[in-house]
């Protein structure tokens, strides 16, 4: 028994002594990728840190990365999917400063989607749909709910941390309501606040040429800023026309005399805004509509109204069953064709806001915007009229939301920084206009 106990001890003093051997090695093999992986960053010592952690889709975020060895070069990706659930992302290599520190407002990226210092560059660089080819015809639409974003930091191909980031697309105290022409004489969406201490000044909203329902979000950001808006479709939908064409603005008084109907909303502060060819509806509510439209927000506009689209072979506007005057004359501000296409902007009762970008490929929307200043001015218009005018923007600056993915794409243009640095300063003055209006 004692022969038998002592082998067995010196068994276990073998065994002992193995696993310490492969243990060493183990280490020996392991450890410099340890320590290295440990000193460049690891999933528990990279953080990465927003401010404020959730917030509205039209409001900035400050990201910063901590917990990198000094100088350390790190890749950071945005990810996020639109509507229907396909997938948008963006990125950019930064390197890190002397306290291993990646701030974004800050850092100008070595590589990436974007290429200056943009503490919102990894969010509205965002393109896609992956695995598509770039900028395709659709542009990027949140679902909902707002944008999920989910941000990593990534070393030697590795990510290394990870954080999600929701972007609202309205506050919570907003209520959005549908409405279908068997209930309302229009297709659209409204956003309010219910029982606000006091009546607001309201917005009716409407797109371009590319038709169906295209300003929702804008809609509830607005609502979510105070003033009720309503966001319609007039053409481009089940039961409404097909194309740009005949389009009675009686549709959009509609929509107008159920807006000014609402406990939230004060009658006598509606405004109107048509972004691209929906600005000649806007301008021409505003003329023939006085008593209406209070105000007119017209986003890289026409001075004049022109043809249906696709085909230029009717009117694209209507009123009492007569066709309004238009032209065929493209990029052209006094047509000659029919020179009563000019919208006589002049008999607008109100403040008018305008925008265009100098680069604009779609049309010549700054030559347009100047021509209606121009008109005001010699009529000496008796209300405020505004035109921020981008030089190097293009037709996107008709999208206002800042930050947004993809936002402000058109079918023959990208979106590019200019027009991001157009719609961030734009919209702030938007609201205060609606504000004042």
């Amino acid at each position: 028994m004692q022969w038998t106990s002592l082998r067995a001890q010196r068994a276990m003093k073998l065994i002992g002594l193995a696993i310490v051997v492969v243990l060493a090695a183990a280490v020996a093999y392991l450890g410099p990728g340890l320590v290295r992986s440990h000193s460049q960053g690891s999933q528990a010592t990279v953080l990465i840190t927003l401010d404020p952690p959730r917030g509205l889709i039209d409001s900035k975020v400050a990201v910063t990365v901590t917990g990198l060895q000094a100088h350390r070069r790190a890749l950071v990706r945005a990810r996020t999917v639109d509507s229907t659930g396909r997938g948008w992302a963006s990125f950019a290599v930064f390197e890190a400063d002397p306290t291993g520190t990646i701030d974004l407002r800050t850092s100008r990226p070595l590589d990436g989607s974007y290429q200056v210092a943009d503490p919102m560059g990894l969010f509205w660089s965002m393109a896609g749909p992956i695995g598509e080819a770039p900028y395709p015809r659709s542009a990027y639409d949140p679902p909902g709910t707002g944008q999920s974003v989910t941000l990593s930091v990534e070393l030697d191909g590795r990510t290394v941390s990870s954080r999600n980031l929701l972007r609202e697309a309205r506050t919570t105290d907003v209520v959005e309501r549908h409405l279908a022409p068997s209930n309302a004489g229009f297709i659209g969406t409204y956003f309010a606040r219910p029982k606000p201490s006091e009546r607001r000044a309201a917005v009716l909203l409407f797109g371009g040429s590319g038709g169906g329902q295209t300003r929702d979000l804008e809609a509830s950001l607005m609502a979510s800023h105070g003033y009720p808006a309503l966001s319609i479709a007039y053409f481009g939908e089940p039961g409404l026309p097909e194309r740009l064409a005949d389009i009675p603005l009686e549709y959009f008084v509609n929509a107008l005399n159920w807006l000014r109907a609402q406990p939230e909303v004060d009658p006598h502060r509606i405004l109107v805004s048509g972004v691209s060819r929906g600005s000649e509806a806007a301008q021409l509510l505003g003329v023939y509509a006085p008593n209406l439209v209070h105000g007119v927000i017209a986003l890289v506009p026409s001075n004049v109204a022109i043809c249906a689209y696709p085909g230029c072979d009717r009117p694209a506007w209507t009123l009492g069953g007569k066709e309004l005057p238009y032209t065929r004359q493209f990029d052209e501000p006094a047509p000659t064709d029919d020179p009563a296409a000019v919208i006589p902007v002049e008999r607008i009762r109100g403040p008018i806001f305008l925008t265009c970008g100098g680069t604009d490929i779609v049309w010549v929307s700054c030559v347009y915007a100047s021509a209606i200043m121009s008109r005001l001015e010699a009529s000496h218009h008796a209300y405020r009229h505004v035109l921020l005018s981008y030089p190097d923007a293009g037709h996107g600056t008709g999208s206002l939301l800042p930050y947004l993915s993809g936002a402000g794409r058109s079918d023959r243009e990208h979106a590019t920084p200019s027009d991001q640095a157009a719609r961030v300063n734009a919209w702030p003055q938007l609201l205060s206009f609606i504000a004042q209006a």
